[in-house]
């Protein structure tokens, strides 16, 4: 089974709180349906080993992500972008995962609602994934 997902957040998110999931809205490859653009969750429609990218852009703040698996952080990416700077982060992740585990970005729980994650034509925070077998 191919599997295959690529999406990106077309508006900027402002003070988003604590544990919040990012929601990245414009699913562009969906390969298996497991991306849902809703709820900016992965569903794994088959168990494997993954490879998983989220790119994260910042301006006047800091934003620390996790990336979940279920419940459980599998990867943590931290950007200060302070004094009208903005700029971009990224994490990558490797994980042998069972078919239904849920995989989302998540506001880290220590995010002090500080700025904004922006999204505008010169830059989009992206969730993208793949298995690799």
């Amino acid at each position: 089974m191919d599997v295959a997902f690529y999406a990106y957040m077309s508006n900027p998110e402002y003070n988003p709180c604590a544990h919040h999931t990012l929601t990245y809205d414009v699913s562009v490859t969906n390969v298996g349906n497991g991306y849902n653009h809703v709820t900016g969750i992965f569903t794994a429609p088959t168990s494997g080993v993954y490879v998983f990218i989220w790119v994260t852009r910042n301006a006047f703040g800091e934003y620390p992500t996790k990336l979940m698996i279920n419940n459980a952080v599998y990867g943590v990416t931290f950007l200060r972008a302070k004094n009208g700077d903005d700029g971009s982060v990224s994490g990558t992740m490797v994980a042998n995962i069972s078919k239904d585990d849920l995989v989302f970005v998540r506001i880290h729980s220590t995010n002090t609602r500080d700025g904004y994650i922006h999204s505008n034509e010169h830059g989009r925070p992206s969730f993208s994934g793949w298995l690799l077998h």
